[in-house]
């Protein structure tokens, strides 16, 4: 029993390495290429940037929205018309 017990483990840690291995190359071969990573990385920084600048101006000058939707109507009687 201890001999199956310690065969079962290392197919465990095997087993596991194996799946982790895969993975590292999956996540490779995912990747862009270098060009298109470096566009996409500035695209999201600039995304990024702007929406801290909003936050940012919207925090300091205090300015709250004006903007007031309309308010609903009032349902009509259509057993009346």
């Amino acid at each position: 029993m201890p001999r199956y017990k310690m065969m079962v483990e290392k197919d465990e840690y095997d087993r596991e390495q194996r799946i982790r291995i895969a993975a590292e190359k999956s996540l490779q071969l995912a990747k862009l290429p270098p060009r298109m990573q470096d566009d996409a990385d500035e695209k999201r920084r600039r995304i990024e940037e702007d929406l801290d600048s909003t936050r940012n101006d919207t925090m300091t000058t205090g300015m709250e929205f004006t903007f007031k939707p309309a308010r609903a109507r009032s349902v009509p009687n259509f057993r009346k018309i």
